[in-house]
């Protein structure tokens, strides 16, 4: 049997095979050690999980994965943002058998969705109604792709081919499609979506029937001599060796390429992965819609920390009257983060739509889930009080509620902190200056939210807000006393 290689690619710099930086590496399905060969060996180790016909098989290398037809894999969606990234590259061997697309049908191989019961696609490589290979990026608004690329000739069965995307939208504005280490395709971008979650085929009669090994996701842009080593490699990807997979003693960090978001994780807590997003809202348009903001994370001086811009051209930010730029820094049970924004404008702005609510959440994380509001606290008039207590535990459908910061009778002071189901850990959040601290109570969610207060901000004019976030074994009483010797003093 020959083998082929098939590589989809959305800009990433690679080297030779045996050079392969995996650290960006935030998903790799390698298949092997059946039953468990569904484990990612990236260094994020998303879980994957798999649904209907799907069995061990022969790979490209040592054991692959079958998708019978109706068989599928839903690999999780690590907080819904590292597989839609402005830059990445994504890389896969695939063996079809054979059976094509009926009539206006198209057979998905991999791609990013919002369920798996919606047509919300974020991007998706599939083999289209003319039997060719096809990678489709949509923008979250539209239910067409925004761009299309086409490889010249069908996938052919019984034989391994590989296949690679570029997706670079912040340097080059371009998605390019490889098959077997060679641009078969190009197309020029404007924007793409984030927020989905990973699946590997379909349910019958859409989903791809055949033997996929080594998907490889990077949130990087892997140059073409790359993504030809990776075509002719003669062996696996060597298992990642980034961040996450040597996590120091305490926190650990690592942003997500390209956007204001960082993955976090705490030695305590092994199984359970944060959210961090500095902030949650970037600014607003004239039209009043939320824009994303990309933005260049560099790595600073020391250990677990970072530095991150905006990365709009001068044009872009006259016209938000915005720019800004941060710090994230993991020390022990403590991250530092700062953000400073800048009046870029001909008018003053304070509004708090321009940065809003740093967002520190663990997603599907069942020792953070409270939904009653019981074990999450703030401090209010000189003492803790739940947020049940807060709203007389009335809540709306949404369960999302908050309470106002400042000085005032009934307003709270800018610390909140949550306790893990069992008691014994404190996950505490403050930021310096505070208006509002805020929550989402649903059993999937678990948000704790602190909004920055910007004063009134002349043009030319900047200010800085920084904050802590804190992981203790202990009480109320004693990350009290760390915020005041931490943040509260300076």
């Amino acid at each position: 049997m020959t083998w082929a290689a098939l590589v989809l690619a959305i800009t990433l710099p690679l080297a030779a095979h045996a050079q392969v930086d995996t650290q960006t590496c935030v998903v790799l399905l390698q298949f092997e050690d059946a039953p468990g060969f569904l484990a990612d060996s990236a260094a994020a180790q998303h879980p994957a999980e798999a649904q209907g016909d799907v069995s061990p098989t022969s790979g490209r290398f040592g054991a692959g994965c079958h998708l019978g037809p109706g068989g599928w894999i839903d690999a999780g969606s690590n907080f819904g943002m590292s597989f839609c990234a402005p830059r990445q590259t994504i890389a896969v061997w695939l063996r079809p058998d054979g059976s094509g697309p009926g009539p206006g049908e198209r057979r998905f191989i991999v791609g990013s969705r919002e369920a798996p019961e919606r047509s919300s696609w974020r991007w998706n490589l599939v083999i289209q109604e003319d039997g060719l290979l096809g990678f489709r990026l949509y923008d979250g608004r539209l239910d067409d792709p925004v761009a299309v690329l086409t490889a010249p000739e069908p996938l052919q069965p019984a034989r391994w081919t590989h296949v690679a995307v570029v997706i670079d939208i912040i340097e080059a504005d371009v998605m390019r499609l490889f098959v077997d280490g060679v641009q078969v395709a190009e197309h020029e971008l404007v924007s793409n979506s984030g927020f989905g979650r990973l699946y590997l085929g379909g349910a019958a009669p859409q989903g791809f029937v055949g033997d996929i090994d080594e998907l490889a996701i990077f949130e990087d842009v892997l140059p073409a001599e790359d993504i030809l080593a990776l075509a002719q490699a003669e062996e696996a990807l060597p298992v990642s060796t980034g961040d996450l997979a040597n996590d120091p003693e305490g926190f650990a960090l690592r942003p997500i390429t390209g956007m204001h978001y960082v993955i976090v994780r705490h030695s305590a807590l092994p199984d359970t992965r944060w959210m961090l997003r500095i902030p949650e809202h970037t600014y607003a348009d004239g039209d009043r819609r939320e824009v994303s903001a990309e933005v260049v994370w560099e790595r600073g001086d020391e250990p677990q920390s970072w530095r991150f811009r905006w990365a709009a051209d001068d044009e872009h930010k006259r016209a938000a009257a915005l720019d800004f730029e941060g710090t994230v820094i993991a020390r022990g049970d403590t991250i530092e983060y700062s953000l400073t924004a800048r009046n870029v404008g001909e008018e003053a702005w304070g509004s708090h739509s321009r940065l809003g609510l740093f967002c520190f959440k663990a997603p599907d994380s069942p020792d953070f889930v409270d939904y009653e509001a019981e074990r999450t606290y703030v401090r209010r008039d000189g003492a803790w009080i739940t947020m049940g207590e807060v709203v007389n535990h009335e809540f709306a459908e949404h369960r999302m509620c908050g309470i106002a910061v400042g000085d005032a009778e009934g307003q709270a002071e800018p610390i909140t902190a949550k306790f893990t189901v069992d008691g014994r850990y404190l996950v505490a959040m403050a930021t310096k200056p505070a208006r509002s601290l805020s929550f989402n109570f649903t059993p999937t969610t678990n948000c704790q939210h602190s909004n920055p207060a910007w004063r009134l901000l002349a043009p030319g004019e900047e200010q800085t807000v920084t904050g802590r976030i804190w992981l203790i074994e202990g009480t109320l009483d004693d990350v009290y006393e760390r915020y005041q010797a931490e943040l509260a003093a300076d």
